[in-house]
């Protein structure tokens, strides 16, 4: 696949981070293991150990061109990071870029709590999947279109595969995946889905029929044993093989219940144990290569609102690889769920994973479509498929020792219907781009059913956007409808601007921070853009406490968006470092005008001060119009969205008590009083920086470039002065007029 232009923020996102990673990351501890890129082999490798005084330990399975070491005078577990070692291995003549290796903790998405609290004088419902069958029956008169579909033991109780309208007029509730099955007689054949996570029991008896093992491994002792272990408790761990047969179980065997895609193949990959590590994941996420076409993960950093783990060098470079090399060049699909922390606070801004352009983030809403009350919310949310919210009405499908269960949730639950909807598309059209994915989702997904939730808006380009729930519920019949007529887009461009004048400029608690920054979309250059897909805006400041931190922004044609929210438990002095926010609310609009950045502090002591020292906002999308735009806006299923005192209007769904919907609570912004101006310099302004070097397919030769030549890159970026139209950079303080309301 070839992308026309790229941006050098996009390569200097691949640059070394490791250092400020380890010290802001889940680290359960370090290893004595250095990680080294060496690319003229294992002599040259054996050479720079001895060097450095450390052990030679063999190339790196699976990981081309690295090679371990071993400082043989350290502990193998240690709370120390020894930042001087690395450093002496990334400044070694032929070392490319080098890593400590360092265990993290990794979160299942699919454990939450319920979200209301059982008094103890109420005795619960049990937890076996046979009681439940009988409690999440929906209410008396409404029987699903669907009840003879299949035979399966535990199908009646797949509610989201149920279609109960009386009235076909009536909006689509459902996921709409049996018509999939049964009108256009596509099931997923001819794709391969793999699910990494803690193993997969592939001899279940829903699963074994369509089990891949060209697409499975154990990346824990390097062999192809994919079976689950046992956990801590006693049993066996099983979320890998819940979140697989959500997409694989097999129809009309009297078994479970059906797979979203259950005529595709899918395999497993197992490095999921009571932790993770960089190099472990970056191998999960490009193997078999040459054979997976979807990636589907229920697990990401640890949800617990305190850190902010960067991607390694390690992850985008494999991200990368299968994006331009994966599916013959139309890219792998990484589908990620967004994660279970807003409970504690958390915000999927602050996961590197989420804030890729290569991965589709999966919200989660709950039976009567409303938003999960653990679903974490953020700008970078593509869509959203139905979970469980730890109560009666959950997700069912296959768990170990052969049996089924009806208790799986969270984000995890929703991601792989998700990737099996995704795999019914590429069955329909071969031919479909990871990026004609993305277009496909924000064009069909709906709203009509998650329209009881506050913080909808329309776009100028006319999709709707929530940070909830990206672009809507996710509707498989329309999404594949369109997948087998679509042509795909036109060739990616992307363009950046820096802004070098902003270092220095104040945030505090009493004080909040505008910056208004022109673009003219890279109008002349080769990475001109029109229509845009993600805004990126990559920052870095001071802060004595970052969880006090919120971003909002607005584009050129006036759609806002709320970037990051406050997150109460992150006590990191620290501030940002080079931090990506990726955001999707300005979908299909034109860049050109002013962007506005705020930055500001509701939550924080009065004393809180810091400074911004560096932005750099990256934009991505297209100079020519998709074909599907050419019909104007997109449609959508008739809707009316939710008022203050409205009683819930999809209770078909439910079996929760009604109440009337309140308002959420709104963090504004100061009024603040004290003025003070920020002044950009006369030629600073409307100054169109034409270097063409910065336009070049960068990206399409990145795995290569970035193996061989970080260092070079890097220094050649420098040197070279940043691209693009840096417009009018002012401050301006908020007052009750110009005060977003997001």
């Amino acid at each position: 696949m070839r992308l026309s232009s790229t941006l050098l923020l996009l390569v200097f996102n691949a640059c070394v981070l490791s250092a400020w990673a380890s010290s802001d990351s889940d680290v359960k501890y370090f290893t004595n293991e250095w990680l080294a890129h060496v690319p003229l082999g294992e002599m040259v490798a054996r050479k720079v150990a001895r060097d450095v005084g450390m052990r030679y330990d063999g190339p790196d399975i699976g990981n081309d061109g690295f090679h371990r070491m071993i400082k043989t005078e350290l502990p193998s577990k240690s709370f120390n990071n020894y930042e001087a070692i690395t450093h002496q291995l990334n400044n070694h003549e032929f070392v490319t870029i080098a890593s400590q290796e360092a265990v993290k903790a990794r979160s299942y998405r699919g454990v939450v709590q319920p979200r209301h609290v059982v008094s103890r004088s109420v005795v619960p419902r049990s937890n076996s999947l046979e009681r439940n069958r009988k409690v999440t029956h929906r209410s008396a008169g409404k029987i699903s279109n669907y009840q003879y579909a299949f035979n399966d033991e535990f199908w009646p109780d797949m509610w989201y595969f149920q279609d109960i309208r009386t009235n076909e007029k009536d909006p689509v509730l459902d996921m709409n995946i049996v018509p999939v099955f049964f009108e256009l007689g596509i099931t997923g054949h001819g794709v391969n889905i793999t699910v990494p996570d803690d193993g997969l029991e592939w001899t279940h008896p829903d699963i074994l029929p369509k089990f891949n093992p060209d697409v499975s491994w154990n990346y824990i002792s390097n062999n192809n044993e994919i079976m689950p272990d046992r956990d801590g408790n006693g049993g066996y761990r099983s979320h890998g093989t819940r979140c697989a047969g959500e997409i694989i179980m097999q129809p009309d065997n009297d078994v479970c219940g059906v797979g979203t895609a259950y005529g595709a193949s899918l395999g497993g990959i197992k490095f999921l144990d009571d932790g993770s590590t960089d190099t472990r994941e970056a191998k999960v996420l490009k193997y078999a290569l040459n054979y997976v076409c979807i990636y589907s993960n229920s697990w990401g950093p640890a949800d617990t609102g305190t850190f902010m783990e960067h991607l390694t060098d390690f992850v985008k470079r494999s991200l990368s690889k299968g994006i331009h090399q994966g599916r013959d060049g139309k890219g792998a699909i990484y589908v990620f769920a967004a994660g279970n922390g807003k409970t504690e606070g958390d915000n999927c801004a602050c996961d590197g994973y989420v804030n890729s352009i290569y991965t589709i983030v999966i919200a989660s809403c709950d039976d009567s479509g409303h938003v999960a009350h653990y679903s974490e919310r953020c700008a970078s949310i593509m869509a959203t498929a139905y979970s469980g919210s730890g109560q009666e009405k959950n997700v069912l499908t296959t768990d170990v020792k052969g049996k089924c269960t009806a208790s799986h949730t969270g984000t995890s639950a929703a991601a792989p219907l998700v990737s099996g909807i995704i795999a019914l598309a590429l069955s329909a059209n071969p031919e479909l781009s990871w990026r004609d994915i993305q277009h496909l989702i924000a064009w069909t997904a709906q709203v009509a059913p998650l329209s009881d939730n506050y913080g909808w808006n329309r776009n100028k380009a006319g999709f709707f956007y929530s940070v909830d729930f990206g672009f809507g519920l996710v509707n498989a019949y329309r999404l594949v409808q369109e997948a087998m007529k679509w042509e795909n887009v036109p060739e990616m461009s992307s363009c950046g601007i820096r802004m070098p004048k902003v270092k220095g400029y104040p945030v505090s608690r009493n004080r909040a921070a505008r910056i208004t920054v022109y673009s003219n979309g890279c109008e002349g250059l080769s990475g001109e853009i029109k229509y845009l897909e993600y805004v990126q805006l990559v920052l870095s400041m001071t802060y004595p406490k970052r969880g006090d931190i919120q971003i909002a922004m607005k584009s050129p044609l006036g759609t806002e968006c709320h970037v990051l929210e406050s997150r109460s438990k992150d006590f990191n002095t620290r501030g940002l470092k080079r931090w990506t926010f990726s955001i999707l609310a300005f979908w299909g609009e034109s860049p050109k005008g002013n962007f506005v950045i705020d930055i500001y502090d509701t939550t924080g002591k009065p004393s809180n001060k810091g400074k911004i020292t560096e932005i750099t906002l990256s934009l991505h999308g297209t100079k020519d119009k998709p074909k599907i735009y050419q019909n104007g806006y997109r449609p959508y299923d008739a809707f009316k969205l939710a008022k203050p005192g409205d009683k819930p209007r999809f209770t078909n769904l439910s079996l929760s008590s009604v109440k009337s919907l309140e308002r959420p609570k709104v963090q504004k912004r100061p009024n603040v009083t004290n003025r003070y101006e920020f002044q950009t310099e006369d030629e600073t302004k409307n100054q169109v920086l034409n270097d063409e070097m910065l336009q070049q397919n960068i990206l399409l030769a990145m795995e290569q470039e970035v193996a061989n030549q970080e260092d070079a890159i890097i220094e050649d970026i420098t040197l070279n002065t940043m691209m693009n139209t840096v417009g009018g950079l002012e401050r301006e303080l908020f007052d009750g007029v110009n005060d977003l309301d997001l």
